[in-house]
């Protein structure tokens, strides 16, 4: 099975923005500092800087390198790159402690919202949380199982291993001290300084501070206990930024193999260097503010820095989010996969409870603005648009054990190329099923309020597990609720504008 969420987390490729630099003649007057671009003060001769090579082509320039930063300067402004070490690498010290160092135990406090870490040291809260929303009086033990699997201890530190390879990138930089009067001379005379543009002609001109790398390797853990007979096969899987989980039931009423197994994967990404160019940043020095300390020179350069730096940080720590909202998700399905039905007709059922189940989970605990960045139903179904009027949630959506099962080769080839599929040839994508599928409950909840979806699966439950329908279901809808199973699914495919209510509305 290939659930819904196929959650992806954009990784840029490029970190880019031009910024002015003003460059005028000594009777002009100078305008207010742009952004990054740090008007500074008077150039002090220190000692020379540990670590220190001509520039390669500038052979008037130098360039230290220090702590995955280079900082190109020219003799007389040593002050100034010693101001920018002492802050770098405090700033380096700073990011990677959110994430905690390799091999010790320690970690920040207290843990980021959502992240494993939360999930691991509220677990009571949250398996509470999804047994009150799926109306079960407690996680089942399959569900306890499988949440501590994916936030035991050694995949936490993995996580964390995974977002410090992230931030790497972010964390190797190039600085540029330059005086401006020098910096204007050579840009006018036609030397070509990367980064910089100037414009004889309205005597300014404009920097260009960019970052181009290669998504990271990631980790890799495997794990294969033989104590989960509810399970044929699962994969998680992590791969160019992108998460996947992929899990698939036996019915009950069939045998599971005789060692079922559990994959836990962080597979390695193969490919290029970590990062191709350093993101860039300058450092102007004028006649204006001669005088200041060099920290405060440098300060607005390493603000903007550390403000790119936190970005970095957000999109790792979205990776991880990701995972722990499938993590949620999956536990739902498992509890409403064993409360509920077990038979061939349960994969809409499940997956749409399951979503839902999972946003209220995230909502009630993280807040639902957190919620909204994984079960935005709207936008989902407005990409998928043009799927809808194939949607057969009812009846296009087999059970696992009724699908032809992919070829072991095959599959693993797949997953290690990032090739493998998540729709069947000719049909529509699971993804858009799933979408529809939550879509009936998040409307169920809109319309009747927050306890209408449990008086509905209190309604299902009516019927012994293993005798449950889409037939019965639908029945369990009309009696508490007075909706039509099949109406109600149409109505996901109205266009979205015309609807009364959205899913990210109501609680």
């Amino acid at each position: 099975m290939n659930p819904r969420p196929r959650l992806s987390v954009l990784v840029p490729l490029c970190v880019c923005a031009c910024l002015p630099w003003s460059s005028v003649n000594a009777s002009a007057t100078l305008p207010p500092s742009p952004l990054p671009v740090v008007s500074a003060a008077v150039e002090q001769k220190t000692a020379p800087v540990p670590d220190t090579k001509p520039h390669p082509v500038r052979k008037d320039r130098l360039v230290a390198t220090f702590d995955s930063l280079q900082v190109e300067y020219s003799s007389g402004q040593e002050a100034y790159v010693r101001a920018i070490e002492k802050g770098i690498s405090l700033m380096n010290a700073a990011a990677l402690d959110k994430v905690g160092k390799g091999n010790q135990s320690k970690f920040p406090e207290p843990p980021p919202a959502l992240g494993i870490r939360d999930l691991r040291e509220n677990r009571a809260a949250y398996l509470l949380r999804i047994a009150i929303e799926s109306g079960i009086p407690a996680a089942t033990e399959n569900q306890r199982l499988l949440f501590d699997l994916f936030t035991n201890a050694a995949d936490q530190e993995k996580m964390a291993e995974m977002r410090r390879l992230f931030l790497k990138p972010f964390l190797s930089r190039k600085i540029d001290i330059w005086d401006r009067d020098a910096l204007t001379q050579r840009l006018s005379s036609g030397e070509s300084i990367d980064g910089f543009s100037y414009d004889a002609a309205t005597n300014t001109g404009t920097f260009d501070f960019a970052a181009s790398y290669q998504t990271p390797p990631y980790p890799e853990l495997e794990r294969s206990p033989t104590d989960l007979p509810a399970f044929r096969a699962a994969d998680y899987v992590v791969r160019n930024g992108i998460a996947g989980f992929s899990p698939e039931f036996l019915d009950q009423l069939q045998k599971a193999d005789s060692t079922p197994r559990f994959v836990n994967l962080f597979r390695v990404n193969p490919g290029g260097p970590a990062i191709s160019k350093p993101m860039h940043f300058p450092v102007i020095l004028t006649r204006e503010n001669r005088g200041a300390p060099p920290e405060e020179t440098v300060g607005e350069a390493l603000e903007a820095i550390g403000q790119l730096t936190d970005l970095a940080d957000q999109f790792s720590l979205m990776i991880e989010r990701g995972l722990s909202y499938m993590t949620l998700r999956t536990v739902a399905y498992v509890g409403i996969f064993e409360s509920y039905i077990g038979t061939a007709d349960r994969e809409w059922f499940c997956q749409g409870a399951a979503d839902y189940i999972a946003w209220k989970t995230i909502s009630r605990q993280a807040g639902k603005d957190m919620a909204s960045h994984f079960c935005d139903l709207d936008s989902e179904l407005a990409q998928s648009a043009s799927e809808l009027a194939n949607v057969d949630i009812l009846h296009g959506w087999p059970a696992p054990e009724n699908r032809p099962a992919p070829e072991t080769g095959e599959h693993e080839a797949a997953i290690k190329t990032g090739q493998e599929k998540d729709e069947r040839p000719g049909t529509v994508s699971y993804s858009t099923c799933g979408a529809v599928a939550a879509r009936v409950f998040f409307l169920i909840a809109a319309r009747h309020g927050d306890d209408a979806v449990k008086t509905f699966l209190a309604g299902v439950s009516a019927t012994p597990r293993d005798r449950t329908t889409t037939a019965t279901i639908a029945k369990a809808l009309e009696d508490t609720t007075g909706e039509n199973l099949a109406a109600l699914i149409a109505e996901t495919r109205i266009p979205l504008s015309t609807l009364p209510v959205s899913s990210g509305t109501k609680s």
